[in-house]
């Protein structure tokens, strides 16, 4: 490896959880009992993981790899339009599961990417006993409907 060449490592689902929680809001035995609830996924660049317009079952975090937000909807007059990239230590699909309502936006991988997801059910369980993640996760989809709109 030359000095210009990163190391990029996935990151963990103890990594992803401690950027996400603010360390005030959480305990070793608590990021311990939400690495659980966590699934790995992986996806091929070009996979479309998440259709706008379907109902929300996940949440992601993404340990590997970028993904691309994009909508399709009245202000891009029916053609797509990027919302964002996404990257390692992100999230996304939170919106659906936290507001309870469809899909806002197709979401891409652009590269190979490796996800951690949480089902909309665990997402409850998160709710009840974890609720400084939960709190945090809530701020960030507010923040986005916020500039959806």
């Amino acid at each position: 490896m030359t000095t210009n060449e990163v190391s990029r490592q996935p990151l963990s689902k103890r990594d992803l959880l401690s950027r996400l929680v603010p360390p005030q809001l959480t305990n070793e035995k608590a990021l311990s009992g939400m690495e659980i609830l966590l699934k790995e996924e992986e996806f091929d660049p070009n996979f479309r993981i998440i259709i706008q317009g379907q109902p929300g079952d996940k949440m992601y975090f993404i340990s590997e790899g970028d993904v691309e937000i994009v909508s399709r909807g009245a202000f891009a007059m029916g053609r797509p339009e990027r919302l964002a990239v996404l990257k390692a230590g992100d999230l996304f699909g939170e919106m659906a599961i936290v507001l309870n309502r469809p899909r806002s936006a197709d979401v891409v991988a652009l590269t190979p990417v490796k996800a951690f997801s949480l089902s909309s059910g665990d997402w409850q369980h998160m709710k009840a006993f974890f609720p400084g993640f939960a709190v945090h996760v809530e701020e960030i989809a507010a923040r986005r409907v916020g500039i959806n709109k």
